[in-house]
């Protein structure tokens, strides 16, 4: 399966993907904190349905920022309610909209 650096390369033509099993996650290293205000997920085919968006300064403590069950796959923008401070990122997924595994093409994160 492909590493997680392949979804924020900036080449839509590389993803990250996951095996075809529930439970599945990618994390992202941004390598240092940065405040987040807006991220872009842009999935292949096998989205996520059912997902949470989580960050972290320190890769142990864990702040959820988003969640649906109603993915709808393609490019989906998120938006926290407030800005955050992050280093990590982790897009966990737990309702498969296909019969496939997780596929992602990028992560986009944006702020400053």
């Amino acid at each position: 399966y492909f590493n997680g650096e392949l979804a924020i390369d900036n080449n839509s033509g590389t993803r990250w993907s996951s095996e075809h099993i529930d439970p599945q996650w990618c994390t992202l290293d941004l390598g240092s904190p940065r405040l987040l205000k807006e991220l872009v997920l842009i999935w292949d085919a096998a989205y996520a349905k059912g997902y949470k968006v989580e960050i972290s300064t320190d890769r142990k403590i864990w702040t959820m920022i988003y969640y649906t069950n109603d993915g709808k796959g393609s490019r989906e923008i998120i938006k926290p309610e407030k800005p955050e401070y992050a280093r990590f990122i982790r897009i966990y997924m737990d309702i498969r909209a296909t019969d496939w595994g997780y596929s992602l093409r990028e992560i986009e994160p944006y702020g400053e």
